[in-house]
Formats: C-alpha cells, structure tokens, sequence
C-alpha cells in the first residue's frame, strides 16, 4: 500500500496547493484574496460534498442586499462564500441533484461579494473575489479534483463546467477526451 503521511495543518496543505495552481494556471490574486479562498477551503475540510446544503442563495441575496446592518453585511459574505464553494469545489455534487445550477451559484456569489465590496460594512478582499470569481471557480474546481472530491469521468458535467467557466484547463481536459470546444466572448453562451 503507498501511503503518504502529511505532516502539514489543512491551511498549508491547501496554501501549497492554491499557490501551485495559481503559478501553473496563470492566476494573479493578491495575497489577501489568496489566504481569504485558502481560508475558506480549509474552513470546510470536514465537511462532505454530498452533505452541503443546496438553497436557493437568489432569495438570500434578495433579502440580505435590502439591509444597512452588519449582520446584513455577513449574510452577504456568507452567501457569497456558499456561492463560490458550491460552484467551485462542490461543483459535481450539484451535477443532476438540484435544480439550481452552477450558473446561479457563480451569479448570485459574485453580485453577493459585489454588493459586500460596495457596502464598506466588512473588510475582506471582496472586490478582488468578484472580479476573479469564475477563475477561483475554476481553482476550486482543480483543488478539489486533486483531493479526488469530484469525478472526472462524467465528460457531460465537465462540458457543463466549461460553458460556464471557458476554463483552458477543462478545455484541455475535454480535449483529450477527444471534445474540441470552442470558445465565444461570452462565457454563458451555449455551444
């Protein structure tokens, strides 16, 4: 048996990992963005894919923009967290499961940090986690398939995946699937 003892806390195990991906992909995120996402993944080690909680965050959001308070302001930050998680690194335990899609998780948690970064209520690398949104979705995606949390088999979920991202690595990985995609300006169009 080839077992491997990791002597590391989940926050470096995961900073390794985003710092990798980050420098192989290209991804530019400030210091303050790449602790916050690294943060959050080492937030939810315990935590299965099967057991996240699937809501509607459209009617959270709705509601928590409405409000001026602090504890408005968290529920936004909240609801962009879910949405960003569950898009990214719970992405195929979406797949087929629930009738929001990962178009919704990925809008509704990029206006949620939008809206958060607007509001000046909370401190956070909010600005930097809106505009970057669908490529740390897509970093997600990777950390997560490193842990082997998601199944690459499933050639249609991957295809889903890039429509929504354009993503180059999993234009790669369909590629070698024998899938050429082609790219458009606009990462919802439907090829």
């Amino acid at each position: 048996m080839n077992s491997r003892i990791v002597r590391e806390t989940p926050m470096e195990l995961f900073y390794e990992r985003v710092k990798g991906i980050c420098q192989k992909r290209h991804i530019n995120l400030d210091h303050e963005t790449e602790y916050y996402v690294v943060f959050l993944l080492a937030s939810v080690k315990s935590l299965r894919g099967d057991r996240v909680v699937m809501q509607d965050l459209g009617d959270m959001f709705r509601e928590a923009r409405k409000g001026t308070t602090v504890s408005h302001a968290i529920k936004l930050q909240t609801i962009g967290d879910s949405g960003l998680m569950i898009a990214g690194f719970w992405a195929d335990f979406t797949q087929g499961r629930h009738l929001l899609g990962v178009d919704h998780y990925i809008s509704v948690g990029e206006n949620a940090y939008s809206v958060l970064d607007g509001s000046q209520m909370l401190q956070g690398p909010f600005d930097s986690l809106a505009r970057e949104f669908r490529r740390i979705v897509g970093l997600l995606n990777e950390v997560s398939e490193n842990f082997s949390l998601t199944s690459m088999q499933n050639v249609l979920n991957l295809y889903e995946r890039w429509q929504h991202t354009h993503d180059p690595r999993l234009a790669q990985v369909l590629k070698e699937q024998g899938i050429d995609v082609v790219a458009s300006a606009n990462p919802r169009s439907i090829h």
